[in-house]
């Protein structure tokens, strides 16, 4: 099944199976191919018999498509037409002919799965509009956010502008609310940049688990100097490691061409699947493409980016 959504400027692609792929936000949409309507010959017109027989028996039954399945592509009706009446023997009349061809029903779209909307909270924002996020809760009726972002608090550690903020986090889940931490982003050192080994990452990581209680955790990692192959090898083990021990989902958020994604976000990816990580999701960043001529619609090429990973990753 696949999913789709789009949030904060993101598509979200979902894989479920071997490859589970929001960190920010995601909608479940699964919408199968329809099948194409299958082309039904109508049987021939049977031979009158000889002089003075029988007139030619049955017609063609009608060509019948079969429906598309649930899908937003309707299926293809059948073609082929019926076979053509038998040929009049001495004395006989013709068979009939046989009937056209019907075309498939359209198929329907069918839309299952939890909807998830949970764009990201500064929580060190303090200028922001909301305040904290139980003021952000009661005014927006907003129940999952996404925090950000978790860096390194020195050496191989994760800092504590979360575990700083639990009163309000804690306030905000007792409320109703979900929090997912999102560790990364475009600027700030990592914590995996301060670690050597696999197991330390994984300390680490684990240590801001049992710290802050959530374990909802999303790896948004844009910055090329953390996207090598030493540094994925280590981050993908040390995420199965924590996911083992602590029962964490992990989501990755990366950056997207108008192809789908390059070749490094393809290669964290791929190194924490390669580890055995399973991938609940993965946002990918549909803006911030570079230069573009003044009114390019965004729209298709969002598109293009999603149908490009969707293609990767299927």
């Amino acid at each position: 099944m696949t999913k789709f959504s789009v949030v904060r400027g993101s598509v979200v692609v979902g894989l479920f199976g071997l490859l589970g792929l929001c960190a920010a936000c995601g909608a479940d949409a699964s919408s199968a191919s329809g099948v194409a309507g299958a082309s039904s010959a109508g049987a021939s017109g049977a031979l009158g018999n000889a002089s003075g027989g029988a007139s030619g028996s049955p017609a063609g039954s009608a060509g019948a498509g079969t429906a598309g399945s649930t899908s937003n592509i309707a299926g293809a009706g059948g073609t082929s037409p019926g076979g053509a009446g038998g040929a009049p023997a001495s004395g006989g009349s013709a068979g009939a002919s046989g009937g056209n061809a019907s075309a498939g029903a359209s198929g329907s779209v069918a839309v299952t799965g939890k909807t998830e909307y949970a764009p990201y909270y500064e929580i060190y924002a303090g200028s922001a509009v909301f305040k904290s996020l139980v003021d952000l809760q009661k005014k927006a009726g907003l129940n999952d956010v996404t925090l950000a972002f978790v860096l390194s608090g020195g050496g191989c550690s994760t800092d504590k502008t979360v575990a700083d903020n639990l009163g309000d986090i804690k306030a905000f889940v007792a409320a109703g609310g979900h929090v997912k931490a999102s560790f990364g982003g475009a600027a700030g050192k990592y914590v995996e940049a301060g670690c050597t080994t696999a197991a330390s990452l994984a300390a680490a990581i684990g240590k801001f688990v049992d710290d802050t209680g959530i374990k909802d955790l999303d790896f948004d990692i844009e910055q090329s100097g953390v996207m090598n192959t030493e540094l994925n090898t280590m981050r993908g083990q040390a995420l199965k490691q924590v996911q083992d021990a602590k029962q964490a989902q992990i989501s990755f958020t990366l950056a997207v061409d108008d192809n789908g994604l390059p070749s490094k976000p393809l290669a964290v990816l791929t190194s924490a699947l390669t580890a055995g990580v399973k991938v609940s999701h993965v946002n990918i960043m549909v803006m911030d493409y570079g230069d573009m001529p003044q009114g390019t619609p965004m729209a298709p090429i969002a598109i293009s980016s999603l149908n490009g990973t969707h293609a990767q990753l299927m």
